[in-house]
């Protein structure tokens, strides 16, 4: 018989005056892969802090085994005033990874996300994407019995986006179970074997066919020298953008794609990178 590995009866938060969750119940079963669909601010964080506990609710019940190991990837990491590299080894030995195994993993997972240089500067100092990447690693040290991922692609370059996707297939493959916060088709797309949608204080489960199947192109250009600042260009039809000091990349759908390069060339802008 297969039993969840988290159940959540009549489920109620709030905070202060606002409704979040009504009556919500909810069975997450060992292997899940849901990602979690849904506007800014319906609770799609909330839900997943709840899962590993924290946050409180107001009602309900979340039953779950208290030797649950969970791992989290939040969408926002705040920047320490500790080394990268220092901050990963604190989360090793808390962890209790012997040296040798936590000298294999990190270097390994270094290279894949091209850290080796990052390792050694404070966490104050780094770029959104890079903390992202950092969030990632102590994230994957180990193996977890459920993954959290909220917003992981958020800040992740193109090639970091694929690695990302990649390992967690892996461990998906493995039995982990994952639970994903996120909005892009595509990582939805490979990722997910259940799709959750967190609407009007409740939660729908929603077949894969209620979700577009359209395809997505990468496409990466040069910054123009005049830009100053980080300013997403003012083109309809572009997702998941990145930026920093020398590109800026995003996604499309591959049925517009031909029409955002063509405007962002007559922008003034060189392409550096396409993919479909």
């Amino acid at each position: 018989m297969n039993i969840p590995i988290i159940k959540i009866k009549n489920l109620v938060k709030k905070y202060d005056d606002r409704l979040i969750f009504d009556d919500i119940s909810l069975d997450i079963m060992k292997g899940d892969s849901i990602a979690l669909t849904g506007h800014n601010g319906m609770g799609k964080s909330t839900l997943i802090k709840i899962l590993c506990g924290l946050t409180s609710i107001t009602s309900g019940e979340v039953i779950r085994d208290k030797n649950l190991k969970f791992n989290y990837i939040p969408e926002n990491f705040s920047p320490l005033n500790i080394k990268a590299g220092e901050y990963i080894k604190l989360i090793g030995e808390v962890e209790g990874i012997s040296k040798d195994d936590f000298l294999k993993k990190t270097n390994y997972l270094y290279k894949e996300f091209n850290l080796e240089n990052m390792i050694n500067i404070s966490m104050k100092n780094l770029s959104k994407g890079t903390l992202q990447k950092v969030s990632v690693v102590q994230a994957l040290l180990s193996k977890p019995d459920i993954l959290l991922l909220d917003e992981p692609l958020s800040g992740q370059d193109s090639d970091s986006q694929k690695t990302f996707i990649r390992m967690v297939r892996e461990l998906i493959n493995d039995g982990v179970t994952v639970i994903m916060s996120c909005h892009e088709l595509f990582l939805i797309d490979q990722l997910s074997s259940r799709i959750l949608q967190v609407k009007d204080s409740k939660i729908l489960e929603i077949k894969r066919t209620d979700i577009s199947s359209e395809k997505y192109a990468s496409m990466t250009f040069y910054r123009k020298e005049a830009d100053k600042s980080f300013v997403t260009p003012n083109i309809k039809g572009i997702y998941d953008y990145h930026e920093n000091e020398d590109y800026i990349e995003f996604k499309t759908k591959v049925s517009e794609s031909n029409r955002v390069l063509a405007e962002m060339i007559n922008s003034g802008y060189t392409l550096k990178y396409f993919e479909r």
